[in-house]
């Protein structure tokens, strides 16, 4: 279903059994929603191998898949880069979306990031905790928004029994 009209949907099921038994009642209704579309783009970059994107080769390629199914559904278009963020790229984009990239951010492609935020855009920047394993690409964009976050080698560890450390 590649268009599907906004509103609401019903679905109706009934099973027949091609031998002619007689399978029962076996009506089955379910109503659903269709949202209309946003106009808003929600747009992954994958330009610089970014993990979580479709450039990533790694363990991490699928990991943004309930995200794009989630945003989808509420009505967002999601979209993924793979070209230098130029003015033109970010044009029709309200949110910006950065993955652990895994190589840096020019001083042009940061310039324009900037710009983006300063006009109104959202900036979703992801990292993650590798405990001395990881660049930290990331903070070039960081600093380029004028922020004083910054990341970098630490871990975060729950050591509880409900927690996920190593094992």
């Amino acid at each position: 279903w590649t268009n599907p009209v906004p509103g609401t949907h019903n679905i109706i099921v009934v099973l027949s059994a091609a031998d002619g038994h007689d399978l029962g009642n076996n009506k089955y209704e379910q109503s659903f929603t269709i949202k209309a579309p946003l106009n808003k783009v929600v747009m992954i970059d994958g330009s610089h191998n970014n993990e979580n994107s479709k450039q990533d080769t790694g363990t991490y390629k699928d990991n943004f898949k309930l995200f794009t199914t989630l945003m989808k559904q509420q009505g967002y278009t999601v979209a993924e880069n793979s070209s230098p963020l130029t003015e033109q790229v970010l044009k029709n984009v309200s949110v910006l979306v950065v993955t652990h990239p895994a190589t840096a951010y020019s001083a042009s492609e940061i310039s324009e990031i900037n710009n983006f935020v300063k006009n109104g855009g959202s900036l979703l920047l992801t990292e993650k905790s590798n405990f001395g394993a990881s660049n930290q690409n990331i903070n070039s964009i960081l600093s380029g928004v004028g922020s004083s976050i910054l990341v970098n080698n630490d871990g975060i560890f729950d050591e509880t029994h409900e927690g996920n450390f190593w094992g």
